[in-house]
């Protein structure tokens, strides 16, 4: 999992009204869905993000709490309504069992001017291999490069987070360096680091199609 750079801090968005902007859309491919976190998420989200692991390499608040977890959904909006992020539940929604609230997958920061953007993604212990970290990463690029028309994509993996590794490396992301990741509020909390990107094909307006909805 990597999701090292968003600010989850309550209350930062309390005197800053949402903007006005398009519906966060809904992506579909198969049985996983990407959508849009709802407020009647926070008891999905909140029992997803407990594993020790995702305290570790993310910088969600940690403990996460049902406040944390109401926290994010709200930043998340706001984020949107900005332009500056698009953070998406990961659900994996077979027709022969109930939805499953898998994660989150996002880009945590969108940068318009440079057509660029942060990934971030994790799974709870639950969801995990069934390749939906992968998939998920990848719908989510193939929509930031056809239909944002973003031109690259980064993300940053802890040094000994190998499961992020081969997410990012089987998603066609290229390993650029290493760099401290510096935690927004807690120092206890930086972390050594492999930088990697993206970059757009060529053409990448005219690539696979992408299943998308607009959200209500």
């Amino acid at each position: 999992m990597d999701d090292r750079s968003q600010d989850e801090r309550c209350g930062w968005h309390d005197n800053h009204p949402l903007p006005t902007a398009p519906p966060q859309p809904m992506l579909r491919d198969g049985d996983l869905l990407l959508r849009p976190l709802r407020g009647d998420d926070v008891e999905a989200l909140w029992a997803a993000g407990q594993a020790a692991d995702i305290g570790r390499y993310t910088s969600i608040a940690w403990p996460f709490t049902p406040d944390a977890a109401r926290c994010l959904i709200a930043a998340a909006q706001v984020a949107w309504g900005a332009g500056t992020g698009a953070r998406f539940a990961v659900i994996l929604d077979a027709a022969t069992a109930a939805p499953l609230f898998a994660g989150t997958a996002s880009l945590l920061h969108i940068y318009p001017e440079r057509a660029d953007a942060e990934v971030g993604y994790w799974l709870d212990p639950l969801a995990r291999g069934r390749g939906l970290a992968r998939r998920s990463v990848g719908l989510l690029c193939d929509w930031a490069f056809t239909s944002l028309r973003l031109q690259r994509l980064h993300l940053l993996v802890d040094l000994d987070n190998a499961p992020s590794h081969a997410v990012a490396l089987t998603s066609g992301f290229v390993p650029q360096g290493q760099e401290i990741w510096h935690h927004p509020d807690d120092p206890t909390r930086d972390a050594e680091c492999l930088a990697y990107e993206r970059l757009a094909p060529s053409g990448a307006g005219s690539r696979r199609k992408i299943t998308s909805q607009r959200s209500s």
